[in-house]
This record gives structure tokens, sequence and C-alpha cells, in this order.
């Protein structure tokens, strides 16, 4: 999602406040879209002390109130032993640009007209929230002499050539070895270790995480 610039004065404090909305649900929502209500629910909120947000596929957006027994649970409240997950737009059926809207509109006040049109263009922008697939996957690499690289692959459904690729490395991985990794195929991301050190490396079995983000 992008932001916007003022285009008259009496918008400006509008614009002012969505922009900083904007920046705190871009940051908020990296790593928070479920597919299902049960996902959202299923998570472990314990550790997550203040307020964030998360999109729910078809449901609509909802926000983290840490601590929280105001609320019992229903359709538009999630209870968790930590706090409660409360929809603060869209709904069931609704699209993510309109659940984004919504909880903007409700948050700072009706839209200026003359910022509905400016505003009508973000819809796309919206939709490239990012989406995170995650894989772990226990590798072997192949013993490498000095100034060598082995390769192994892993399946990553949903993983498209140019999305980025992240890795979570074990703490085995041996000094020297340099780690690459990309989308080389399909729902299929390669990992490259390379030997940089002067003698031979026979790397560890050991597990490795995998991100890939979508846009």
């Amino acid at each position: 999602m992008s932001f916007i610039t003022p285009v008259s004065a009496d918008t400006a404090i509008w614009a002012a406040h969505y922009n900083q909305l904007v920046n705190a649900l871009n940051q908020a929502l990296a790593n928070r879209n479920y597919a299902t209500i049960a996902e959202l629910e299923g998570k472990n909120m314990s550790a997550v002390t203040y307020t964030t947000f998360a999109l729910v596929h078809n449901e609509g957006l909802f926000r983290w109130m840490y601590g929280s027994t105001e609320y019992a649970d229903g359709s538009d409240v999630l209870t968790n032993p930590s706090g409660r997950w409360k929809r603060e737009g869209g709904g069931s059926g609704s699209a993510l640009e309109d659940a984004m809207f919504d909880y903007l509109a409700d948050a700072i006040g009706d839209i200026p007209s003359s910022l509905r049109t400016t505003l009508s263009t973000l819809q796309t922008q919206v939709s490239r929230i990012t989406t995170t697939l995650v894989a772990t996957a226990t590798l072997d690499f192949a013993s490498m002499a000095t100034q060598t690289s082995a390769s192994l692959t892993v399946a990553v459904p949903g993983a498209a050539i140019n999305d980025i690729v992240s890795l979570g490395l074990p703490a085995s991985l041996n000094d020297g070895l340099i780690p690459t990794a990309w989308v080389s195929a399909a729902d299929t991301v390669t990992i490259r270790l390379r030997n940089t050190t002067a003698g031979t490396i026979d790397p560890a079995s050991d597990t490795y995480r995998i991100e890939v983000r979508k846009h």
C-alpha cells in the first residue's frame, strides 16, 4: 500500500493521518496474512504485547488487543488466551481493499471527496501487500573443495521466479560457507553454499528455514 500526497489544504490533516496508518499497517501486515479464521485463532500471541493487525482472506482486517477481556467471542471478535482479535473492517466475502478502507475510514473519519479518486487508485497497490510462504527442510550438502559450491532444491508451493527469498540458517553452518537462495523454477527454491576457505568442508545435515515473499 502506498502513501498519498494531499491535493488541497483541507485534506492535509486527513492525508497525514492516513499516511501514518499506511506505514503502520504495511509493517504490521508484512507477516500477518492468513487464509482462514481458524489459522488466525491458532496463533500463539502470548509474546505480542503491542497492537498489531492481521488480514484473513475473505474475512477482513483484525486488530490485536493484548490482555483484553472486553469482548466476547463472536462473528467480529476472536478470543485468545492472551487477548482478543477484533474485526475492524470488511466481513465475510469482503475484498481485501474494502477491509482496509473500512478500517481507515472508521479510524480517522470520512474520506474527503477530493481524495476519493486518489484512494480508488490504491486498490491495485493494496492487493500487493506481501504474502510470505514458509518451508523447512533438512538438507545434507555434499562435501565441497576449496572455492567450489554445492546446491540443493526445496519445494515451496506457490513460489515464482523473481520472488524474494530469505533463509533461516542452522547454527551448525561452518564458517566460510556463503549461502545464497533463489526461486529457480515454479514452486522450487534452490539453496547454494559456496566454500570460500582454503580447505575442504563437508557440512553437517541440518534444518534450513526458507521464506519466500510474494508481491
